[in-house]
């Protein structure tokens, strides 16, 4: 079994998001490095951080996304990297797969899916990100992220694509007041929501 860094970088989110990801941890028997933003992030979850993670304290305003992986990259100690987002987790198939990765392989990094569970007032959302999603997320520690914002980082071939399950992407905790600043402008949600998602009714 690979030997792996759990990566994450933690804005304002809350307790509950992080409990699910110390578990996925504990499943991979792996080390998790977390940075919190000094003022935005709540001592309830930087005490967390502090009982089940390496914590690293940065402004998270004054730097990209990419910046702070880096920084998580420099602290990591394991020969791999997996990132995952404090509003994500892992489902049981791609732990699984990621156990029974030999220490031995060739690969550089692997791929996995995301499906985007996103909810509004009660009703799951399907968005424009079309499954599978995929996202490049373990890869070998040595390698490094651009500073440019949302591109993956910087992992040559082979890299090796995970069909067996992938990451949940969850919003459900603060969707509602994350859309309503970003869709300020606009007048009506609903007419909205029927150009850029597809609605599911509960």
């Amino acid at each position: 079994m690979i030997q792996i860094t759990l990566a994450t970088v933690v804005y304002d989110e809350c307790v509950n998001q992080l409990k699910r990801l110390e578990f996925n941890t504990r499943e991979l028997r792996a080390e998790w490095i977390v940075v919190v933003d000094e003022k935005e992030t709540s001592s309830e979850v930087k005490n967390f951080v502090k009982k089940h993670a390496k914590i690293l304290v940065r402004e998270l305003k004054k730097e990209t996304p990419q910046m702070s992986y880096n920084a998580i990259l420099e602290e990591t100690k394991t020969e791999w990297f997996l990132l995952v987002d404090p509003d994500e987790f892992l489902v049981e198939e791609v732990i699984g797969y990621i156990k029974k990765i030999p220490e031995g392989t060739d690969k550089n990094g692997f791929v996995m899916a995301r499906e985007n569970i996103i909810y509004w007032e009660g009703r799951k959302l399907q968005g424009h990100w079309k499954w599978p999603d995929p996202q490049l997320r373990l890869f070998r520690s040595k390698y490094r992220y651009p500073g440019i914002i949302h591109i993956n980082a910087q992992v040559p071939m082979p890299i090796e694509a995970i069909k067996e399950g992938g990451i949940v992407h969850d919003w459900l905790t603060r969707i509602d007041e994350e859309y309503k600043r970003k869709i300020k402008n606009y007048e009506d949600w609903e007419k909205v929501s029927k150009v850029v998602w597809k609605v599911k009714k509960e």
